[in-house]
């Protein structure tokens, strides 16, 4: 039974794989690189912890003189008395802060997409058609899968409706992508819009004020410790 759930598993990577384009160009850089831009620094040896570790991590857009960069960290606190965001630098005792003004937090640490398969609009619909059409494949054979699997005892069968399964989903891709091509053709070429967009230094999504203030509560700076 285990090895005919991970072949299907497997399948289902296999294909969403085809399909996910290239690598993404936007990068999210460390944040210590941002210590020169730094408000105040401080320095701190002591036991007690000074910053907070994310549960996921801290990524955040900087923004100077209209230009926008992606920055991560694994741990940062924030100041709410002087509306900071303290980080760590590469020293393990030392510590530095940014305006609060100047960053935006990235929601669940995710930045957008920017790989050129989904900046290309032709690509994307092609992919969507792909994606669409095998994944209505895969969702009927992973219900016949799971019917035979349970109640077959050699296993057998479900291993060969995991394999045609996979296989007539990387069948019915390829008109699923002629089809998403050819709206695609019609919906971008045909307006007159850009095929390929920019590649945009952004976040995916942004929280809003009131989850944005929820969210620095969790990770409150203790003031005393360097002040």
């Amino acid at each position: 039974m285990v090895i005919k759930k991970l072949i299907l598993l497997f399948s289902l990577w296999t294909v969403n794989l085809l399909f996910i384009g290239c690598a993404n160009p936007t990068i999210a850089r460390p944040s210590v690189d941002l210590y020169t831009e730094a408000n105040t620094t401080v320095s701190i040896d002591s036991t007690i912890p000074f910053l907070t570790e994310s549960n996921s991590e801290f990524v955040f857009q900087y923004t100077k003189n209209g230009k926008k960069s992606l920055f991560f960290a694994e741990e940062f606190c924030y100041d709410r008395f002087q509306n900071d965001i303290w980080l760590r630098s590469k020293n393990s005792t030392e510590y530095f802060a940014l305006p609060k003004e100047s960053i935006t937090i990235c929601k669940d640490g995710k930045i957008i997409d920017n790989s050129y398969a989904n900046r290309n609009k032709l690509l994307r619909y092609a992919a969507s058609g792909a994606k669409i059409s095998s994944g209505i494949v895969l969702i009927v054979g992973l219900g016949v899968f799971t019917v035979v699997a349970q109640s077959d005892e050699d296993e057998d069968d479900a291993g060969l409706i995991a394999l045609f399964t996979f296989a007539s989903a990387a069948v019915v891709s390829i008109p699923g992508a002629v089809i998403g091509f050819t709206a695609g053709f019609f919906s971008v070429v045909m307006s007159g819009e850009e095929i390929t967009a920019e590649i945009k230094n952004e976040c995916r999504d942004y929280y809003t004020p009131e989850e944005e203030k929820t969210y620095l509560s969790e990770f409150s700076c203790p003031i005393e410790g360097y002040r």
